[in-house]
């Protein structure tokens, strides 16, 4: 019973990693305009004019007007933009977002086992001075 709570715990600390990393997010660093934005139809990250920073879904043009999608208490919703009020349009980097995340888990595992070591270490006490002895000892 313990060690299938054990297992169950651990899984469940995995998938909780596993999205906590998915949500990790990097933009390319050169800024778009409003056009390329509606036709790249990607999560992007828009810079206002008093700094503000406001993840959308994507952005859409309908009419001529702008509208950024993004989530409001779960359901999507359409916010009016105007081009006038934005400072600057990242598109998200997918790969670059991929690696990162990749490196993430790959970093915090590193840690684990260079921890586990650690305090592990003092079990594999060697002592080199006794095997020089040894070998002094053998016969040949």
């Amino acid at each position: 019973m313990n060690l299938k709570y054990f297992k169950s715990k651990s899984a469940c600390v995995f998938l909780a990693f596993i999205f906590f990393f998915q949500s990790c997010s990097v933009y390319k660093k050169a800024p778009i305009t409003m056009d390329e934005a509606v036709v790249a139809h990607r999560k992007v990250k828009v810079r206002t004019i008093d700094n503000k920073k406001i993840i959308l879904k994507r952005i859409e043009k309908t009419d001529s007007i702008y509208y950024g999608v993004t989530y409001v208490r779960g359901k999507l919703t359409k916010i009016p933009m105007q081009e006038n009020q934005i400072k600057k349009i990242k598109v998200i980097d997918k790969s670059g977002s991929v690696v990162v995340s990749i490196l993430m888990i790959i970093g915090i595992i590193g840690v684990v086992i260079i921890t586990i070591f650690a305090l592990t270490w003092h079990d594999f006490d060697i002592d080199l001075s006794s095997d020089q002895q040894y070998k002094q000892k053998m016969p040949q």
